[in-house]
């Protein structure tokens, strides 16, 4: 299967069944996450407190996408260096780890979904799939 294409667990063999995955990081850095079988588009290094994510070119994570608001979502990093996304009013909202938030603490390895991206925050970084629109098959 192409490293492109997602893969719904329920459809995939059962582990006795198929040889095994890798379970720690690979040579780039990048861990196995079921679901997840595609490069990162690009890493985001988060270097200041506030973080804009939106379809305009003025955001500091510019989403090119028209299910994405033009200021769709704020990421906070505290002093103390936590993280928190908030929902800016978007229509189609954000989800962490599956569910739709409107403001949410984000720890190591949550995934976020804004329209058809996906970033997951890692060691400091937002790091970013992008789901190109084809179906798998």
């Amino acid at each position: 299967m192409p490293p492109d294409q997602h893969v719904n667990p329920a459809d995939e063999p059962t582990p006795t069944s198929s040889p095994s995955r890798p379970e720690g990081p690979a040579a780039d850095g990048t861990t196995f996450m079921p679901g997840v079988l595609r490069a990162p588009a690009s890493r985001v290094r988060i270097q200041s407190q506030v973080t804009r994510i939106g379809r305009r070119p003025d955001n500091d994570i510019i989403i090119p996408d028209l299910g994405v608001s033009k200021q769709h979502a704020e990421l906070l990093r505290t002093p103390d260096g936590r993280y928190s996304i908030i929902d800016l009013g978007s229509h189609n909202g954000i989800y962490v780890n599956g569910t739709r938030v409107s403001q949410q603490e984000v720890k190591e390895g949550d995934i976020i979904a804004i329209g058809h991206t996906t970033l997951r925050l890692s060691a400091g970084q937002l790091i970013e799939y992008v789901d190109d629109g084809r179906s798998p098959g």
